[in-house]
């Protein structure tokens, strides 16, 4: 006695789950084959046999009665479905076909709902490009490495002549606020080839 689910059975003969049902409503099937929620699925086989009238004109290729399409099992799919889960009482555990084309959905629209966050927060300015990001910061410290290279030129002649260190400290302070500003208003400016920050 092998037992088994409406739908596994449905599939081990190739037809829809639907005309086992109705075989097992008209009487083809007795109610002897059903234990429980599952079916026994040698009897069945027998009783199938048994009650099928082979006077109906057949289909001369796949030898079904004509207008009766058999369904072709699939062979990647589990034979545990939708009705496998609703009859053992626990639609989470099975993993149908339905579940798993509901996960990538599931999934789907999680990424688009992600995508569409992250763009809102990127138009509102609180999230930027990270290329952008690379850009801006090798442009402000090329600015920052070049003014500092650039002062001692500038102020070696001025130190030169000095004597008082008070004075040396006054002139190096002054040019150090001057590279501060410089700076300051060069992070402000855009950086060239790219378009406007935020």
């Amino acid at each position: 006695m092998e037992l088994m689910t409406i739908t596994a059975y449905a599939q081990r003969r190739g037809i829809a789950r639907n005309n086992v049902y109705a075989a097992l409503n008209d009487g083809r099937l007795p109610p002897s084959v059903r234990h429980g929620k599952k079916i026994d699925a040698d009897a069945a086989d027998a009783a199938w046999a048994a009650n099928t009238d082979t006077s109906k004109p057949r289909n001369s290729v796949t030898g079904n009665p004509k207008m009766c399409r058999r369904r072709q099992p699939k062979p990647d799919l589990p034979a545990t479905t939708d009705d496998t889960a609703s009859e053992n009482g626990d639609s989470e555990s099975a993993p149908g076909v339905g579940q798993t084309l509901n996960a990538a959905r599931i999934r789907t629209e999680l990424a688009k709902a992600a995508r569409s966050e992250l763009e809102l927060r990127r138009l509102q300015g609180e999230v930027v490009d990270a290329e952008t990001v690379r850009k801006s910061a090798f442009h402000t410290h090329r600015v920052i490495r070049d003014l500092l290279m650039a002062l001692p030129a500038r102020v070696s002649a001025e130190l030169a002549g000095l004597t008082d260190d008070a004075e040396c400290y006054a002139v190096l302070e002054r040019e150090i606020r001057k590279v501060c500003e410089q700076i300051a208003e060069a992070v402000e400016k855009p950086v060239p080839g790219m378009r406007g920050r935020g």
